[in-house]
């Protein structure tokens, strides 16, 4: 069976939120933004063709990215998002690779289900995999992606 992957969306993390949305304007004139008060952070979505590039800027100094933007000094990629077919087989297939998933997987919109691997931390990313459904703009869901950013806290 030929596996379909492909790469869905690159997450940045960056202090300014305005400005890493304007920078992309010429590609992206209207992007979407989520603001996630429990989370404590807002993400930009901006669009390039079928990758979304999703800008996150914490809205407070207790969060998980504020934190790591203060180690890191500045805004850095915080993990790749790979599309694919089936969560729970590529899960299977990927375990059984040495790559086992974090947590569950999180439902962080309608039909679309997400779960962080345990991607080799030489690295220095980390690797979600998506697995999307969804049809049209929909809501986050904070408590999918509270988890979600959770479930990656122990390696951070």
């Amino acid at each position: 069976m030929e596996r379909k992957h492909y790469l869905h969306h690159l997450t940045v993390v960056v202090p300014d939120l305005e400005a890493a949305l304007a920078s992309f304007a010429p590609f992206d004139p209207n992007p979407e933004r989520h603001l996630l008060e429990s989370t404590g952070i807002e993400i930009g979505v901006v669009r390039i063709g079928p990758t979304e590039i999703h800008l996150i800027h914490p809205l407070r100094d207790d969060t998980l990215p504020a934190r790591q933007l203060r180690e890191k000094g500045g805004p850095f990629v915080h993990h790749i998002g790979v599309g694919i077919e089936s969560i729970d087989e590529e899960m299977n297939r990927l375990s059984e690779a040495g790559m086992p998933p974090l947590s569950e997987p999180q439902l962080t919109a309608p039909g679309l289900r997400e779960v962080f691997v345990r991607f080799p931390w030489g690295t220095g990313l980390e690797l979600q995999l998506v697995e999307d459904r969804r049809e049209g703009k929909v809501e986050l869901i904070d408590k999918g992606v509270l988890d979600a950013i959770e479930s990656v806290r122990e390696r951070a």
